[in-house]
């Protein structure tokens, strides 16, 4: 937990607005727990390979429930251990999703630039990450196949 003037900080922290003595640890590291979520074939793995420093691949298979990748960054002094976790878009997988809106720190949701209904279902993904989630986490919108010359969005 991190505590600022003697206080403990329950919520984020601006940790541009801190410096690393106004912040006493209880550990070294911060961690961040972020969820990937859009429909089927969005390219969420694509997302996913590319922040872990893989090759793109045109032909992988849709993600199968859940697929977790770990990576430790550096951002201006910081060190944050990032769980990247990129679970399967298929509505038969709504059940199985409940279980990773619980304790994250924030989602990507992701959409098909070439897709119009994916665009569109980005008020379904949102309901179901607040609703899973039960408290106010912050996301962020991906329009993703920008590259892909017959985008319609």
């Amino acid at each position: 937990m991190l505590s600022y003037n003697g206080e403990q900080v329950k919520d984020k922290v601006d940790l541009k607005s801190y410096t690393k003595q106004d912040i006493e640890f209880s550990e070294q590291v911060l961690s961040a727990n972020i969820l990937l979520i859009g429909d089927s074939m969005v390219g969420r793995t694509s997302i996913r390979r590319a922040w872990m420093g893989k090759h793109f691949i045109s032909n992988h298979l849709t993600t199968i429930g859940a697929s977790i990748d770990k990576k430790t960054i550096s951002l201006d002094g910081w060190t944050i251990n990032v769980t990247l976790t990129d679970l399967g878009g298929q509505d038969f997988y709504s059940e199985l999703r409940k279980n990773f809106y619980r304790n994250i720190d924030g989602a990507v949701i992701v959409f098909d630039l070439t897709k119009p209904d994916s665009f569109r279902r980005i008020d379904y993904w949102v309901k179901e990450f607040y609703r899973e989630s039960k408290r106010l986490v912050p996301f962020i919108l991906v329009g993703n196949k920008y590259d892909l010359p017959n985008r319609v969005i």
